[in-house]
């Protein structure tokens, strides 16, 4: 990794052009390494392939110094097709306007800035209820929240965008929801996250789950309320465990044991604090156990009645036949 351009003006660096030696094959790398070279008062980021309209910052930063914001979210964003015109002419996007990542949201949006509420609890409900929609683009986020409790991307392949979404809703003070729409989304195939195949979505799931438990167990280590409140601590697991689940269960029947064997220990090589995996994963068979005979108490109380059922019926044939 070096810096291979400077460009300077007045005598204070503008802007630093960065190369890596290697393609690390995720995003969180090189996000991190841009984190260590910001200086600016607030930061914000942008996948290589889409833009911002042209006033963006000249609307979100007044707006930022004015409720001294942590971080300003956005809450919809403009969604365009590679090979469409391109234009950033707000009056010819209004048509592509888009909202969280299926383009739904379960709550109402904002009409002017509004502060969210500081509790924890509310703000975390929230995440996991899905009003808040994972990606880093379409936030602007105060540096030295950043850099004071050094939050970093987990350098996974997939879904990197999940755990720092949560960690700065987490640990910013004011939160700012905006209705400013000032990104620009082009969607193309074959980028990252529409490249699929079996296989990639597989290690995309194992990747996502393995990694995932433990960069909130790590996160935890550092946040006092998770430690303070394992309930809500094992909600996020389960969160993210139910969302992998559910999307690679349906492939396992497409690809043989040993493949599904082969790619499972290679994720797990990577997990370097297992001890957050296994308890969850002892944790999430003990819950499937009671779960499991409790369906068959109610299986057996059905059983049960239905015999009981069958004897009146019976009772009442015997007393048709005489």
């Amino acid at each position: 990794m070096k810096i291979i351009s400077q460009l300077t003006r007045g005598g204070a660096d503008k802007l630093q052009l960065i190369r890596s030696e290697k393609n690390s094959g995720t995003c969180a790398v090189p996000r991190n390494i841009g984190l260590r070279f910001a200086i600016g008062e607030y930061i914000y980021f942008m996948d290589s392939d889409d833009a911002i309209t042209p006033t963006a910052f000249e609307e979100l930063y007044p707006i930022a110094k004015e409720f001294d914001a942590d971080v300003l979210y956005g809450e919809k964003y403009y969604n365009i097709n590679i090979g469409e015109k391109f234009t950033t002419d707000k009056t010819k996007l209004e048509k592509n306007i888009f909202c969280g990542g299926n383009g739904k949201a379960n709550y109402e949006f904002v009409d002017k800035p509004k502060l969210i509420s500081e509790n924890i609890f509310e703000r975390i409900r929230d995440f996991l209820m899905g009003k808040y929609w994972v990606t880093c683009w379409n936030y602007l986020i105060r540096r030295k929240l950043i850099s004071n409790h050094n939050i970093r991307f987990p350098e996974i392949r997939y879904g990197e965008d999940n755990f720092w979404d949560f960690f700065i809703i987490c640990l910013s003070k004011n939160l700012v929801r905006v209705p400013n729409i000032t990104y620009i989304y082009r969607r193309r195939p074959h980028s990252l996250g529409s490249d699929r195949s079996l296989e990639i979505d597989l290690r995309r799931g194992t990747d996502h789950f393995f990694q995932g438990v433990a960069a909130i167990n790590k996160f935890a280590e550092k946040f006092s309320f998770l430690r303070e409140h394992p309930d809500v601590m094992y909600a996020l697991f389960d969160f993210w465990a139910r969302a992998q689940f559910g999307f690679i269960q349906s492939l396992y029947a497409q690809i043989p044991t040993w493949q599904l064997d082969f790619l499972i220990k290679h994720e797990l090589e990577k997990v370097e604090d297992k001890t957050a995996l296994t308890a969850f994963i002892f944790n999430r068979m003990n819950i499937f156990n009671l779960q499991l005979n409790q369906q068959s108490a109610i299986i057996n109380q059905m059983n049960a009645y239905i015999q009981q059922q069958n004897q009146v019926i019976q009772q009442l044939q015997n007393q048709l036949k005489k």
